[in-house]
């Protein structure tokens, strides 16, 4: 049959389809069966590489925040960025302020957790009990003999503004260099 399928195909010229139903439908499924499989192998490659491509972008990421976090703890190891200290700020004498005032103040900075409460309570001690003769009650005028206290030392501190997690204190001022989960940034004090 196949000689002869051959043959008459030849001599139509191929016009005439001597193939049977069953044939046909064995070809086309054939046919269709190959075109799923490609189609499959299509949108398997396309799987594995949306896999690597994910896989890229996460390693892209993490590679990130180990340098940021590395950069963060190197900029916090060696110390803050040198901050200009305002001279004419440094050349004012200190107002006088009474006793409420201060021990406002005190609480605010006991608050941001630059003083701790023991700290707190020893300032809030001497106010109350005039020991300190920095702060006069409001009226007096303050002598040039008076004790200075002595400073706490420079060092990243809570952001005593809430505005960053950490706020270097140069040991007379809050400057404005500011730390956030490591990185460093300017924000003035307002």
């Amino acid at each position: 049959m196949g000689l002869l399928r051959k043959t008459m195909s030849i001599s139509t010229g191929g016009a005439v389809n001597y193939r049977s139903n069953g044939e046909r439908k064995s070809k086309a499924a054939m046919i269709e069966a190959k075109s799923a499989e490609k189609l499959a192998k299509i949108a398997e490659d396309e799987a594995k590489e949306r896999t690597k491509a994910a896989k890229r972008e996460a390693n892209a990421q993490a590679l990130a925040e180990l340098r940021d976090r590395r950069a963060a703890k190197k900029a916090v190891a060696s110390g803050p960025i040198a901050a200009p200290v305002p001279v004419a700020a440094a050349a004012e004498p200190a107002p006088v302020l009474d006793v409420a005032d201060q021990l406002m103040k005190l609480a605010q900075l006991r608050d941001a957790g630059v003083l701790t409460d023991d700290e707190f309570a020893t300032q809030k001690a001497k106010l109350l009990n005039g020991s300190n003769s920095d702060i006069k009650p409001a009226g007096e005028e303050a002598s040039g003999l008076a004790e200075t206290p002595a400073p706490l030392p420079a060092s990243w501190r809570s952001d005593p503004t809430g505005r960053h997690q950490m706020r270097y204190w140069d040991g007379t001022i809050w400057t404005q260099h500011v730390s956030d989960d490591g990185v460093q940034a300017t924000d003035p004090v307002q």
